[in-house]
């Protein structure tokens, strides 16, 4: 490693005076990241170095984000980083550069863990997009050794009419190539209306028996049946007032009364009782209608969900 710490002695050519803020930036960002290596906080100082050469690229904070990565354990991106650093330092002929890039890259190149993909005929020939990590691996790239640091990682494979299909792959062993065999992708089943995949057939969609419950129309027609309730209870207040009125001011025949408005009373009270009785039918016919109307059912299908109504002799069905 002591090669390695060496090549902290390149440091950046120091920012013009006047130069842009780009470059005042990139030269700070170098100077943190060296001292954040010496404090061996090294996801921080890559990440810095990353930033500078972002910033101004240059064939010092190349080779010091490469051995940074070295420092981290991230053999491949510094295998990576190494190779370019070696032809920066060709171009710019500086041979100390070189040298202790080739050196690098000697010593690395063994240790290396790969991942290759392994595809089938069958499978290429469905025009797959196969994917390791977060980049899609062009069809060159199959069945060929890819450079990965340890830890783990993901190949996912997806084609037409057929389901997908992803594994983790967990690399850690020096020099090891890994190998990960596509599986035939079995053909998508398509299942009708009202039905769902189940295994390798398709069944009908199970009622949510959770889900049951009344419908906008149920809770509308029983505050009908509400309205006429209260309408029959001070319609029939009414017509017991105006009852009492005229039994109060008259005899028992009521063909004597002592008031002139008895007559109107009397009819008043009549009438209130029969709109009274009515309002009270009407209220007990609506409420057995609301108790009749159609239910709602939800349905499950994969991920999406229908609801359907019942009753009445009527099918009616609403996605969700």
């Amino acid at each position: 490693m002591a090669i390695a710490l060496a090549t902290f002695a390149f440091a950046r050519p120091a920012a013009a005076q006047g130069g842009d803020t780009d470059r005042q930036i990139a030269q700070q960002l170098f100077d943190d990241g060296r001292a954040l290596v010496e404090a061996k906080r090294y996801p921080e100082a890559c990440t810095k170095f990353a930033e500078s050469q972002r910033l101004d690229p240059g064939g010092g904070t190349l080779l010091n984000l490469a051995v940074c990565h070295e420092l981290e354990g991230k053999s491949a991106t510094a295998w990576s980083e190494f190779r370019d650093a070696l032809g920066q330092a060709v171009k710019d002929e500086r041979k100390d550069r070189e040298d202790i890039a080739r050196t690098h890259i000697a010593e690395l190149a063994p240790k290396l863990m790969r991942i290759v993909v392994r595809v089938p005929e069958a499978i290429a020939a469905r025009d797959p997009e196969i994917n390791l990590d977060r980049s899609k691996l062009p069809q060159t790239a199959w069945n060929t050794p890819i450079p990965v640091d340890p830890g783990e990682h993901r190949v996912s494979v997806a084609a037409p009419g057929a389901e997908p299909w992803a594994t983790a792959v967990t690399v850690s062993e020096p020099g090891k190539t890994y190998t990960v065999e596509l599986p035939s992708l079995e053909a998508q089943l398509i299942c009708p209306e009202g039905q769902t995949r189940s295994q390798n057939s398709c069944v009908p969609i199970p009622w949510d028996e959770s889900k049951r419950g009344r419908t906008t129309a149920f809770w509308v027609t029983l505050g009908g049946a509400g309205a006429l309730f209260a309408t029959s209870a001070v319609t029939g207040i009414v017509a017991l007032n105006a009852d009492a009125y005229v039994k109060d001011n008259c005899s028992g025949t009521r063909d004597f009364c002592r008031v002139s408005d008895a007559g109107d009373a009397a009819t008043r009270a009549k009438t209130f009782a029969w709109i009274s009785t009515l309002t009270l039918i009407g209220g007990g016919v609506t409420t057995l209608v609301a108790f009749v109307l159609p239910r709602e059912q939800v349905q499950k299908w994969g991920g999406a969900r229908a609801t359907v109504t019942l009753g009445l002799g009527t099918l009616s069905i609403t996605g969700m």
